[in-house]
């Protein structure tokens, strides 16, 4: 089960909630209903995506009530009524052909007090904000993460699922600069040097 106080905090933190509708069965472009149309809601801080399952359809109010919001502290926080189509090349289905397993890396690298976690990719390195596994603390027995390609623009995304159910969809942090590289260069080879001096 999502757990909704590290919903609420990771939106209050980034001072966005986006409340999403998705429809499923239904062609975006033409209206024409493609098979049973199925309704659902999703919460995201912009970052992080993860469907409200098993909670009545809500409205943005409803939202901010059950985040325990304050009124002035609503004054500093976005919210905004959305769909998933607004969200151009996120599939926020239980399928996507694109999709391939991912698992973290065993190095973990912390900057400005964010821990982020590494994944290899059919792409390369990408990172993802450790924070945003939190919701999902209950199911990580279960949790496997997988790469998707956006349909749009062809980065990666994450999918993370328990079976075939979606549970959330994390887009990676762009830390990855040619500083950045070059930094963990240096790292890397120092390292190298101080394995040399052990033998």
């Amino acid at each position: 089960m999502l757990k909704i106080k590290q919903v609420a905090s990771k939106c209050k933190k980034r001072g966005i909630i986006y409340l999403i509708d998705q429809i499923s069965g239904i062609d975006e472009e033409t209206g024409e209903v493609l098979e049973d149309v199925k309704r659902s809601q999703w919460v995201s801080d912009g970052k992080c995506f993860y469907p409200l399952n098993n909670i009545p359809y809500l409205e943005i109010e409803n939202l901010v009530n059950i985040f325990e919001i304050k009124e002035k502290q609503l004054e500093k926080i976005a919210t905004e009524k959305m769909r998933t189509y607004d969200f151009n090349g996120l599939n926020f289905e239980d399928v996507d052909t694109t999709e391939q397993p991912i698992e973290e890396e065993d190095i973990k690298i912390e900057l400005n007090g964010v821990t982020y976690m590494a994944f290899n990719t059919s792409r390369g390195i990408i990172y993802i904000d450790s924070s945003a596994l939190a919701p999902l603390a209950n199911m990580f027995d279960l949790l496997q993460l997988y790469e998707r390609l956006n349909k749009q623009d062809g980065k990666i995304y994450v999918a993370c699922k328990t079976g075939f159910l979606i549970q959330a969809i994390i887009t990676p942090e762009h830390i990855i600069t040619p500083k950045f590289a070059e930094d963990l260069s240096k790292l890397a080879e120092m390292t190298n040097k101080g394995v040399e001096y052990k033998r």
